[in-house]
């Protein structure tokens, strides 16, 4: 049963996944006027969007009063800049930013800025709030709030969010359970079935049936022949019992030489 669980879990979560959150953003007021909002650039980014409004907490993902998107980085990093708004020490931006990177978009939400001194030599440092980065499969730019396929994408987001956090849950159960599998003899416990070679040393056998008919590299720890002229054999790990399972699913389907597990 337990063995039964663990391959579900390893079928249903990918292995090579790459995650990735957007960053924190750096908020610097502007001499006389305005504002630049920067992250750096990383391979792969597409796009970075801004979207904010000063003293006036965004609805959801609406534009804002600001809304742009930024095609390209300069000097190492994505940046949006306003040289109009007269921003004074108490006043708040609020705001959420979109990147689509290696065609995957992320969003950073309920960003929250407040000035402080301007006329100090730092006047960088935010504080944020109940930040959400999810991602969605996305091989287009999306533009404006009003753009149904930007509305979409955004939707599909929150799904895909909502997907990356069970996927982290399992990665998790996918990892206890493997410790568990790998304490019990059982888990690492094959059978080759069927006509197999009349060989005494069963142990020389069932490699030989890993090595030639398989035709991989995975060692064989010990075997032994049964009553019911199948041999049971043990391999180093739970990771080996999986790779042979799957490469005889594929090669043994139309064999004379079958796997059971």
């Amino acid at each position: 049963m337990l063995i039964t669980i663990l391959l579900t879990i390893f079928a249903y979560v990918y292995a090579n996944g790459v995650e990735y959150e957007v960053p924190r953003p750096t908020i610097k007021v502007l001499e006389p006027s305005g504002f630049r909002v920067s992250i750096p650039d990383e391979e792969g980014l597409q796009l970075f969007a801004f979207h904010g409004s000063i003293n006036k907490p965004l609805e959801g993902l609406e534009a804002g009063r600001f809304s742009k998107d930024i095609l390209k980085p300069t000097n190492g990093k994505w940046v949006f800049e306003n040289y109009e708004v007269k921003l004074n020490k108490g006043d708040v931006i609020y705001y959420w930013l979109f990147v689509i990177r290696n065609h995957l978009g992320y969003r950073k939400e309920n960003g929250v800025f407040e000035v402080g001194d301007i006329t100090s030599a730092s006047p960088e440092g935010s504080q944020e709030v109940d930040f959400h980065a999810s991602s969605v499969d996305s091989s287009t730019r999306y533009r404006t709030r009003n753009d149904d396929g930007y509305e979409i994408a955004l939707k599909v987001s929150d799904m895909a969010g909502d997907l990356y956090q069970e996927v982290k849950k399992l990665r998790e159960i996918n990892r206890i359970l493997k410790e568990l599998a790998n304490r019990d003899a059982a888990s690492t416990t094959l059978k080759f079935i069927g006509r197999l070679p009349a060989i005494e040393d069963a142990q020389f056998a069932a490699q030989i049936i890993i090595t030639e008919k398989l035709r991989v590299n995975v060692p064989v720890v010990n075997a032994s022949w049964s009553a019911d002229k199948t041999i049971a054999f043990q391999v180093a790990d739970l990771d080996d019992k999986i790779y042979l399972i799957r490469t005889a699913n594929k090669t043994l389907a139309d064999s004379q030489i079958g796997l059971e597990y």
